[in-house]
């Protein structure tokens, strides 16, 4: 292990080394001019050259211009050859800032988090408004931190007596992509799944590692832990985390909700912004929203999110600084020679003007050097800037759908690819494009089914002037629906990844749009109507459209997945909006939330409220037209009489009705059922594909066993009911409590397999593969689609 030989650098004198590890030492400096202690960081470099020697100019540049309250400023920065020949690393790096000294984020969830105390909701909102809006600000003037953890944020003193944690200071901006040997992967629990595949940080790997302490102060724990670096690396690409209410029952599912966003393993799923993260985190802890912190994440969102941040993506635009001019004469061998410092100063001015550089001048006293400033490096536009997805985030109802979007994204993604990755039979298969949830949600049916993400490859070449066009088309039997452009696809040695955001409603298009059309047309200038132009046609999907042979009502299996996922009939005829896979999915969301209720309730000896509870439970179980039949008689109906109107378990249809039917004047079955008709009704279709039949027998899997789990709830909170008040609050009962929250976790979520170490079955994951059965499969077009 390297020791640093010297005693100062410039003007700033070494005191007292803090901590040293293989990739560098933490010392208290002092600066003699100002009279005043200063931290020292030292890092370790293997080579250093010209090339090396400008990104770490550029890079220290814009951090010493930057100006933030809760960013610790860099004072300074100097690079030296190694005075210890027999050491591996040939230099130093060293990054002068204030010094502060207090404790850490982590030291904060030692005492706190990990002894299963939560922070207050209070001090959860204070650190991560600061956090967000300091890494916003950096974001904007071209920084990404790409490796924030709770020991990398201090914990100053705070003004407000409100707030016990202390205000969050950011160090370490410097370790992002410019110190190649520092070996960030040393502690892989804080790096998001971009990172550990080889691509550049981003905006939304920060938001990924804010998730992950967001994690930990609710939990105590990491979501990926493990005693070996590369499972955890793998578990950051492949595994969802334990869900957070878990490990703490007391986690709402709003919270949950923002939790598993940030987690999100693609980049374009999560928040486009820290602020934007902090709004959904102040929402769902039923808190007021710092105004500064509103205008912050609007403005961050309306500039937010591209296909460029995606790591599928092959091109990656990264910021671009103003370039620094190198040449030859400057390399490694004259570095090496010279034997005092490089400082902020003199390094700018050698990778600008090398030229102008000669031994003696390099070798001057360097007081007047250190005084003055590097000059500031000036971000411009890159070439691709990250022009993210057009967006407000205004969460007015069903949160829970939410979560839905966040718990399945890797699901869908990975279903995704693995349809891609079967070659179709006549090989002419280029790639799928499937539904997202963008979470915006206005309405029952807005915000889902409202993203298109397309992923192809194998797709021909064009000529100079000519590009792809990516377009939604309505029904063969619909004329009156106008084709919808999505837009322009970049191509990238045959392969596109492009992500259709939706409109500002966050429509379904699911409920509009069943077919996807590619046309070739000049650059920048796409056809108004496609459908005039075929001979413009190159590829091309559809959801089978034609009657299923043998269907009573003659529906299709796109009117089936519409049923399911848009709206039904017999929903529709009762007001309800929205297909049975949602309601499943919310319905089920809200036991799991209302068993949680009741269980504070027994621990606050509170059995008025907890009766209230379990009948509310029961409402959603049994539905309307059955719960009397499980409470004392003349109980009123406490949850919506409209929502609780369609069962989740409810009566199985004495005589079988076609899918579709109204069931007027008949009690309508419950979601479960219809959800498990629905499906098992599309697969009929001759166009049924086998991944379609696996996705289904799934389903009918996760139905039964979500079935079971609502059965033990049913039959737990009928013996709950019968009791009287203080037989409510005695340990018997709290051993039913358990036992029915921990059935209403494994409904919503799935069982936890101690193997795989991951969750499997429940709504979520049944979700998931409905949205599957309504992927696109893009092929050439052969002029037969019309």
């Amino acid at each position: 292990m390297m020791t640093t030989e010297y005693q100062h650098f410039g003007k700033y004198e070494l005191h007292k080394r803090i901590s040293r590890n293989a990739n560098g030492e933490f010392w208290k400096g002092y600066d003699p001019e100002l009279h005043q202690p200063v931290a020292i960081k030292v890092y370790y470099i293997n080579q250093v050259d010209a090339t090396f020697i400008s990104r770490f100019a550029q890079r220290m540049g814009v951090l010493t211009s930057i100006h933030h309250a809760n960013i610790v400023p860099i004072q300074d920065f100097y690079i030296a050859p190694s005075k210890n020949a027999d050491e591996a690393a040939s230099s130093v790096a060293c990054i002068v800032m204030d010094y502060i000294e207090a404790p850490t984020l982590a030291d904060y969830i030692r005492s706190t988090s990990s002894l299963g105390k939560l922070p207050p909701g209070a001090e959860l909102l204070h650190l991560f408004t600061s956090l967000s809006l300091a890494i916003d600000y950096a974001h904007q003037n071209g920084i990404i931190h790409g490796h924030i953890k709770p020991s990398s944020i201090l914990l100053g003193k705070n003004t407000s007596s409100q707030n016990k944690i202390g205000e969050p200071l950011l160090i370490d901006f410097e370790l992002s992509g410019i110190l190649q040997n520092s070996s960030s992967f040393s502690e892989p629990y804080y790096l998001a799944p971009e990172q550990i595949r080889g691509y550049p940080a981003n905006e939304r790997s920060d938001v990924y590692t804010l998730g992950i302490i967001l994690y930990e102060l609710c939990t105590g724990v990491l979501p990926f832990r493990g005693n070996r670096r590369v499972a955890i690396m793998m578990q950051h690409i492949n595994a969802l985390p334990t869900p957070p209410a878990l490990l703490n029952p007391t986690i709402s599912p709003a919270l949950t909700n923002v939790i598993m966003r940030s987690l999100a393993k693609d980049p374009g799923i999560r928040f486009a912004s820290a602020s934007s993260m902090t709004v959904a985190l102040a929402k769902a802890l039923n808190m007021a929203v710092p105004e500064n912190l509103v205008r912050s994440a609007y403005l961050l969102d309306l500039l937010s999110d591209s296909d460029a941040t995606r790591p599928n993506n092959p091109v990656v635009a990264p910021r671009i600084m103003q370039p620094l001019h190198i040449t030859s004469q400057f390399d490694r061998s004259t570095f090496a020679q010279n034997s005092w410092p490089w400082s902020g100063a003199s390094i700018v001015e050698a990778v600008q003007a090398p030229e102008k550089l000669s031994r003696e001048q390099v070798g001057r006293d360097h007081s007047s050097a250190a005084s003055s400033r590097p000059t500031p490096i000036t971000p411009i536009p890159s070439m691709e800037p990250f022009p993210f997805t057009r967006r407000r985030r205004f969460y007015k109802t069903l949160i829970i759908i939410l979560i839905i979007f966040i718990l399945l994204s890797s699901i869908i993604t990975v279903g995704a690819i693995l349809l891609s990755s079967r070659a179709s039979p006549s090989n002419s298969l280029v790639g799928h494009a499937y539904l997202l949830n963008s979470g915006q949600l206005t309405g029952t049916t807005q915000g889902i089914n409202s993203e298109l993400q397309i992923n192809l490859a194998n797709i021909q070449n064009l000529a100079a002037g000519t590009s792809y066009y990516c377009w939604l088309l309505g029904d063969k039997t619909n004329t009156h629906v106008a084709p919808l452009l999505l837009g322009q696809l970049a191509l990238n040695h045959g392969a596109t990844n492009f992500l259709y955001p939706g409109d500002q409603q966050h429509d379904n298009l699911l409920g509009t749009y069943s077919r996807l059309l590619i046309t070739v047309g000049r650059t920048n200038a796409a056809a108004s109507d496609p459908l005039r132009d075929t001979a413009s046609w190159r590829y091309y999907a559809e959801i089978p459209q034609t009657p299923i042979p043998g269907d009573v009502l003659h529906f299709s299996m796109l009117d089936h997945l519409r049923h399911l996922l848009v709206n039904s009939p017999e929903l529709a005829l009762r007001q309800i909006q929205g297909g049975p896979a949602i309601w499943l999915v919310r319905n089920t969301s809200d036991v799991l939330e209302l068993a949680n209720s009741a269980g504070n309730d027994w621990h606050n000896k509170d059995a008025s409220s907890l009766r209230a509870q379990v009948i509310r439970i029961l409402d959603y179980i049994d539905g309307t037209a059955g719960v009397q039949t499980d409470v004392p008689k003349g109980t009123p109906l406490l949850t919506d009489p409209a929502i609780s109107q369609v069962a989740l378990l409810g009566p199985t249809p004495g005589q079988l009705q076609p899918p579709g039917s109204l069931y007027t004047n008949k009690p309508l079955p419950g979601y479960i059922y219809l959800v498990g008709m629905y499906t098992n009704a599309l697969l009929q279709a001759p166009q049924a594909t086998p991944d379609q039949h696996q996705l289904v027998a799934q389903i009918t899997t996760g139905l039964n066993e979500v079935k079971s789990a609502l059965d033990q709830i049913h039959r737990d909170a009928v013996r709950l009911i019968q009791l009287n008040s203080g037989q409510l609050l005695q340990p018997a009962s709290l051993s039913m409590l358990n036992d029915l929250t921990m059935q209403a976790q494994n409904a919503y979520a799935g069982q936890f397999d101690s193997v795989t170490d991951q969750l499997k079955g429940g709504v979520l994951s049944i979700y998931g593969n409905l949205q599957r059965l309504a992927t696109f499969a893009v092929m050439p077009y052969t002029g037969s689609a019309l």
